[in-house]
């Protein structure tokens, strides 16, 4: 069955229930239009003229019969298309494109008048009514000039037989550049147009300070030429052509016409000669005496030679040495004809020797960072601090420091891991120290530890040990279960064989006495004490460095358990 539409209004939008589906609805006060869709929802379908007109992404307002011209945003970018026929003009008497924000300007075009280009709203290119004014430097991929120009830009001349460029500044000219009469070429004039200060020929060549004659040189192809005068003190840079190939020579010529000098070549093959056209390694100096002399100005003046034949009484002489019958290339430094120091051909470096022999006198530093110091008699190895106290050698393992060797005193120490050493003290006796303060490093030192032990200790008298009562506390008679331990350890001393010196000498292995850790442990743990309280109990445990294993090792101090022992008796 049809719905009956009706056409409505009112002021304001209408409600939902207000109109059925397609029934429209005009907002008199406001002036826009209203119907419901099929889901019951009122849509918009009209606009107010008198206010914005809203397009979604990629909606164009399309103009023309043929739809030629499209203004829209895309989501990404606004653009107006011309899509038909004709040109898309901008129509004003003061144009103007500026930025978003109307701050800046990018060109100004004025009726009747010129064209702006500007660079962050400041012209930099203007059009004028003779052509363009540049404001900067104008950089650009090539310039073809056509035409006539008069000064102050430039001036061409073809009446007198050559043309000419000439460059002003201010209306004043500074430089001409103008053709060779008759000839292929051109050169360069001082701003008064008379004297030349260069010129390139019609062969190539260049020559500079007003020559004028070709460089007089059999084999000279192309070169850059310079000149004092017209006809003295010619130099040239160019080509020689010697044997089929062509090589950079560097000539002087004393003056005159004639044949120039060849200072230096670059052959070819890349082979630098100074004092030959041939050389014959990557640099070649040849001369009565080649060398490469190196002079003290600031100090004596002294000369220094690097030279490869000869002595000539020169204070250095360095040299290849090639090598006789059985013998290998060497790198040795001669002073006067006296061999100083060498690198052979396995990479040692030899002083004072000329061999990598142990036996032979001299300083020898091999490739795998060996250095071995020869010598009879006197010291084979010198090592001097002035007059502070420390190092005289350091001992590193990947960059840290693990020990050192040094002086304190006037006498000698040796350091070890964390500035724990041992100082030699004069002749009287040697004592733990600290490197780093080089002071006496006082009952912080062992020797020997659980792991690691020393077998016998020869010394003409006994250990001295502190009992000083200002160093003790706690100063007590041993009581009832102490006596009964030390009377029980008394009965504990046994006599025995170190199973190490019976595994190195079986039967022969010596016969100990003392007591046995473990029993002088129970002993205590037999009086409910514990035997790690006491001193003369010692229970160590470290891990094994090859197996990784967890160890544990007893011990005693025979002094404080005799002394326990005798409180008993």
């Amino acid at each position: 069955m049809a719905t009956t539409i009706k056409l409505k209004s009112g002021s304001g939008a209408p409600l939902a229930g207000d109109l059925v589906a397609a029934e429209p609805a005009f907002d008199l006060t406001n002036k826009r239009l209203y119907t419901e869709d099929s889901g019951g929802t009122v849509i918009e379908v009209g606009t107010n003229p008198g206010t914005d007109v809203t397009f979604a992404d990629n909606r164009k307002a399309i103009f023309g019969a043929g739809s030629d011209l499209e203004i829209y945003h895309n989501g990404s970018h606004s653009i107006i298309a011309d899509a038909g026929t004709g040109h898309l003009k901008l129509l004003a008497a003061d144009l103007r494109i500026n930025n978003a924000a109307d701050t800046e300007t990018f060109i100004a075009a004025y009726e009747n008048s010129k064209v702006d280009i500007y660079y962050d709203n400041s012209v930099k290119l203007s059009t004028t009514a003779t052509g363009i004014d540049v404001t900067g430097t104008a950089t650009m991929d090539g310039l073809a000039v056509e035409g006539t120009f008069a000064s102050p830009l430039a001036t061409f001349n073809s009446t007198s037989g050559f043309s000419r460029i000439a460059l002003q500044e201010n209306g004043v000219a500074r430089m001409y550049m103008q053709s060779l009469n008759g000839a292929d070429g051109f050169k360069f004039m001082d701003g008064d147009g008379t004297s030349e200060r260069m010129r390139i020929d019609s062969n190539g060549q260049t020559m500079l300070s007003g020559s004028t004659a070709a460089f007089d040189n059999t084999g000279a192809v192309d070169g850059l030429q310079f000149h004092y005068t017209t006809t003295t003190g010619k130099g040239v840079i160019g080509t020689y052509s010697s044997g089929g190939s062509t090589s950079l020579a560097f000539r002087t010529n004393s003056g005159g016409a004639g044949a120039a000098t060849d200072h230096m070549i670059i052959d070819s093959s890349g082979q630098v000669g100074i004092g030959t056209t041939s050389p014959a390694r990557l640099l070649h100096l040849e001369s009565a005496s080649p060398a490469i002399r190196i002079k003290d100005t600031s100090g004596t003046g002294t000369i220094h030679e690097l030279i490869t034949t000869g002595t000539n009484g020169n204070l250095l002489n360095l040299l290849l040495d090639a090598g006789g019958a059985g013998t290998s290339p060497a790198f040795i430094i001669k002073n006067v004809g006296t061999e100083l120091m060498r690198i052979d051909s396995s990479g040692n470096l030899l002083v004072g020797k000329d061999v990598a022999n142990s036996s032979v006198a001299g300083v020898q530093l091999l490739p795998e960072g060996d250095v071995g110091v020869t010598r009879d008699g006197s010291h084979a190895l010198l090592l001097n601090r002035l007059t502070s106290d420390g190092d005289i050698a350091l001992f590193r393992k990947d960059g840290t420091t693990v020990g050192s060797i040094g002086t304190s005193g006037g006498t000698t120490y040796i350091g070890g891991y964390q500035n724990a050493g041992l100082y030699f003290n004069g002749t009287t006796d040697f004592r733990p120290w600290n490197t780093s303060t080089q002071a006496n490093l006082d009952n912080s030192v062992d020797l020997g530890s659980s792991s690691a032990r020393f077998d016998d200790i020869y010394a003409t008298n006994g250990t001295i040990q502190t009992s000083d009562a200002n160093e003790k506390q706690d100063i007590e008679a041993l009581s009832e279960a102490e006596t009964r331990v030390a009377v029980a350890a008394k009965g504990l001393l046994r006599k025995f064989r170190w199973r190490s010196a019976v595994e190195e000498k079986g039967d022969e292995a010596r016969v100990h006495f003392g007591i046995i850790a473990q029993d002088l442990q129970a002993a205590f743990e037999a009086e409910g004490l514990d035997a790690g309280d006491y001193a003369m109990f010692i229970h160590s445990t470290w891990t094994d460095e090859e197996t990784g294993e967890e160890r544990s090792r007893m011990g005693v101090r025979y002094s404080e358990l005799l002394a326990f022992i005798i409180a008993a008796i």
